[in-house]
């Protein structure tokens, strides 16, 4: 029994997968009827409202189909009930071969916008003394001169969106920290996303619009519904909500930083590593393999030492924005003070070399 949804609102996948089509509220439900089995019955459940019972026409196939005009943010009961006729009896009832609960989303129309407020912290720029993160990217004018377009646009992110800020941009805005990647993810399928948009993240951890002040993360054309909310970084292990988020208003709102919890989590260990009184993305992602490890294949600190540096112990690349530079500081280097080699073996693996940490998405 499939479930398919004949308009662009998003409805999940119940038994199998949903498609968008046209702007109307109704819904399609069908099933594939065994030779034994006819004339099976439609059943719709409103919340406080009375049984409603419609026919499914079937083709030579016995390929069925019914459609059932619905109200838009009501929570509808349904089954499937399949009749035949047998001896002398006119019908047979089946017992219910399926059933769905949801809250269905008023439809989208072109235009339709729904928003996001969040706070998130990363690991590489967070500061202990100060709760905050730091922004050497920032005053260093590495943003400025290297990341004024959205950085997420290669093969790791693949995302192809234009968000961009204008010349003196982050002069004017100096709390501005980085770049990171807002994605809506359907609730019943988490892996995959509805929406994507790329935002600003400040010290304080507040995700903000291209003018580096609104707050409300907007995403058009999106309907109302629950939503998985996922954060991306460059060089961070990317989480994922521990529970759906509720866009039913138009407007949802989430803190990744108070509680492990916050994240989903499939591993013996959280999504997100405690500093101070906070929870923070897990930094060294240097190669963006969505692990991260000192040692064997695929390790950060090859990525770092040999990938970046060449081999040199003694380079300093500076100036640089890259996903190298675990630490965010602007530069890229493996011993000395403030070495990523330093960040990535004691701040991120707590000095475990054969640690190993993994994105749990």
């Amino acid at each position: 029994v499939a479930l398919t949804d004949l308009h662009d609102c998003w409805l999940p996948n119940a038994l199998e997968g949903g498609l968008p089509a046209m702007h109307h509220s109704r819904l399609c439900l069908c099933t594939h009827a065994p030779q034994s089995m006819k004339h099976p019955i439609l059943h719709a459940t409103p919340a406080l409202c009375t049984l409603s019972r419609l026919p499914i026409t079937c083709d030579v196939g016995n390929n069925c189909a019914a459609t059932l005009p619905v109200i838009a943010g009501t929570k509808y009961n349904w089954s499937v009930e399949a009749m035949r006729t047998t001896g002398t009896c006119a019908f047979f009832s089946y017992p219910v071969t399926g059933n769905l609960e949801y809250k269905i989303a008023a439809c989208n129309q072109a235009g339709n916008t729904i928003s996001f407020t969040g706070k998130v912290l990363l690991q590489g720029a967070f500061n202990t003394g100060t709760g905050k993160m730091n922004n050497d990217l920032n005053t260093a004018g590495i943003l400025q001169s290297q990341a004024a377009v959205q950085p997420y646009n290669n093969p790791t992110f693949n995302y192809t969106g234009k968000e961009s800020v204008g010349a003196s941009f982050f002069a004017s805005h100096p709390s501005i920290v980085d770049w990171v990647l807002v994605e809506l993810r359907n609730p019943n399928a988490p892996s995959s996303v509805v929406a994507r948009r790329a935002a600003l993240v400040k010290q304080d951890g507040t995700l903000v619009e291209t003018d580096g002040s609104n707050t409300s993360i907007s995403f058009q054309n999106v309907a109302a519904g629950n939503y998985f909310v996922s954060i991306k970084h460059r060089n961070h292990l990317a989480i994922r909500s521990g529970a759906p988020v509720d866009f039913s208003t138009g407007n949802g709102s989430y803190d990744f930083t108070t509680a492990n919890f916050k994240c989903y989590k499939n591993q013996t260990y959280p999504s997100t590593v405690q500093m101070a009184n906070v929870w923070l993305m897990r930094g060294g992602n240097a190669n963006g393999n969505f692990v991260v490890k000192y040692s064997g294949p695929g390790n950060a600190q090859n990525q770092i030492l040999n990938m970046k540096l060449g081999g040199s112990l003694s380079l300093i690349l500076n100036n640089v924005y890259a996903p190298e530079d675990v630490n965010m500081n602007g530069n890229v280097k493996w011993s000395g003070p403030g070495s990523d080699q330093n960040f990535l073996l004691n701040g991120v693996l707590a000095g475990t070399l054969s640690a190993v940490l993994t994105e749990q998405f």
